[in-house]
């Protein structure tokens, strides 16, 4: 019998006993304990209320984390403010407003947003797909499923608009419908495993983001009293604890609890991360991007090509396995 055929034989051998990839990863990868995954956080609103969680399930789009009762699960960044106007989406970054909007699932397909000092307002998502679509960044065009008019008064008035002016969207059902990020040409040409499947439902670009805790408490011992920064104005999914600062710069693989992660590209950081996350508040001092950019840009992890001056911290990644994890969890790399 050739090697080949050993091979395939033996392979199939392992599907058909249930060991399937996970174990097969296990076998080819060299795996190594880096440290534990202490924060899970997820945003059910691109730019709103974040909410932290014990487990989630990591799922191609994003986390998402079953409420029970057979309540609508929380997902990661599956509802979008946009401008009805422009038809582009509407970041915390320009306006702040954004931050507190705070989202609860009632039953399977009826929710209910909140922000301070306004009433709550219910409403029964959309169940077919429509037409629209809005841009992200200048070139993305992404579908959206419209929540409707009363909604669109309610998110308008909560954020500063004219009436209507913003209305809410709300992520295909179709899970199986993925973002087409071909355009970034360069994108894929300098980070390799680049790949449409790695985007998040309306994340910046991928569906994990990664924060180690190390190099975030590396970054604010160098930023004095008053301008020190809290890590949720980094908006990670998964923080680590363990591992020595800026080692994840050469992870590559990443596994956590039953899921494995492809780390495509370092996380570049904008404006958004000088506005406080509780508050809204921006720092006068444009910290801690400021300080970010003095020791950690692209241009210094030697990547010239794509924003040269943006500074860096954490990385993105997508999904290769899905799974479930939990907090505790140990993360394990292969580089």
């Amino acid at each position: 019998m050739s090697s080949n055929l050993s091979t395939i034989i033996g392979l199939g051998l392992i599907v058909a006993t249930g060991l399937g990839l996970s174990w097969i990863l296990s076998r080819r990868k060299k795996w190594r304990a880096v440290g534990n995954l202490s924060k899970i956080y997820i945003y059910p609103i691109k730019s709103g209320r974040y909410k932290e969680i014990d487990e989630a399930v990591c799922t191609p789009i994003g986390l998402s984390f079953n409420v029970g009762n057979g309540k609508l699960p929380l997902r990661d960044r599956v509802f979008v403010v946009y401008n009805s106007k422009t038809m582009a989406f509407l970041s915390g970054k320009v306006n702040p407003k954004m931050l507190p909007m705070n989202f609860e699932p009632k039953d399977d397909r009826t929710v209910i947003f909140s922000y301070p000092k306004k009433k709550n307002i219910e409403i029964i998502l959309p169940d077919k797909p429509d037409d629209k679509m809005i841009t992200m960044w200048k070139n993305e065009k992404i579908r959206i499923n419209d929540c409707g008019d009363e909604v669109a008064k309610w998110v308008s008035d909560a954020v500063g608009g004219e009436d209507s002016e913003f209305r809410l969207g709300y992520f295909p059902v179709d899970e199986g419908w993925r973002r087409d990020i071909s355009y970034r040409k360069l994108e894929f040409e300098v980070f390799k495993n680049t790949n449409n499947k790695y985007t998040g439902a309306y994340s910046d670009l991928s569906s994990y983001n990664m924060v180690n805790k190390a190099s975030f408490e590396d970054l604010n011992t160098r930023l004095t009293d008053g301008n020190k920064a809290k890590i949720l104005n980094f908006r990670p999914n998964f923080v680590i604890e363990g591992p020595k600062a800026y080692e994840e710069d050469n992870w590559h693989w990443i596994k956590i609890g039953d899921a494995v992660f492809e780390r495509f590209r370092p996380c570049t950081r904008c404006v958004f991360t000088t506005i406080d996350c509780d508050t809204g508040e921006k720092n006068e001092n444009i910290e801690p991007l400021s300080t970010l950019r003095k020791y950690r840009t692209m241009k210094m992890l030697g990547e010239d090509r794509i924003d040269p001056h943006t500074p860096v911290l954490g990385l993105n990644a997508g999904l290769y396995q899905g799974g479930k994890v939990k907090c505790g969890d140990i993360v394990y790399v292969s580089d």
